[in-house]
């Protein structure tokens, strides 16, 4: 049984939307001076930039990979899903329908029967991600070479 998973948590991006929704926010607040329609402005964008960001931390920014016997289990998640909802989006393959798995420039692609193909983001993996999912695509070689 081999699992690799792959979880991009942007931590940082969390806390900077989250900062420039509450600054944005400021533009709710009725001052009265003269420049506060441009300032207003200005922080009006800074709101949505900081749901923007937000937004993107919501979406799919993992993946799993679990070959066990003559089955390939994957799933994609997002950093707020529990356990229950990744376990409920959990999708397989059987290994014999494999036709390949490639490394390409920033995508691990499985391809299977009919020239379907699964992309899985590699973009920005650290080293030791990376060794792991070269190891996990050699042995899914050597199982869809026999």
């Amino acid at each position: 049984m081999k699992e690799i998973t792959i979880k991009k948590d942007p931590f940082w991006m969390i806390y900077l939307g989250i900062l420039l929704a509450f600054l944005g926010s400021l533009t709710f607040v009725p001052f009265k001076f003269e420049s506060w329609t441009f300032i207003s402005l200005l922080l009006k964008l800074i709101l949505f930039s900081g749901l923007l960001i937000l937004f993107r931390c919501s979406q799919k920014i993992g993946w799993t990979l679990n070959q066990s016997g003559n089955v390939l289990y994957y799933q994609k998640f997002n950093l707020y899903s529990s356990w229950k909802t990744r376990r409920s989006t959990e999708y397989s393959i059987g290994i014999e329908n494999i036709s390949s798995i490639d490394l390409e420039r920033s995508a691990l692609v499985i391809r299977y029967k009919y020239n379907k193909q699964l992309r899985f983001n590699t973009h920005g993996l650290d080293r030791k991600d990376n060794t792991d999912l070269e190891e996990f695509r050699a042995s899914m070689k050597s199982l869809i070479s026999d």
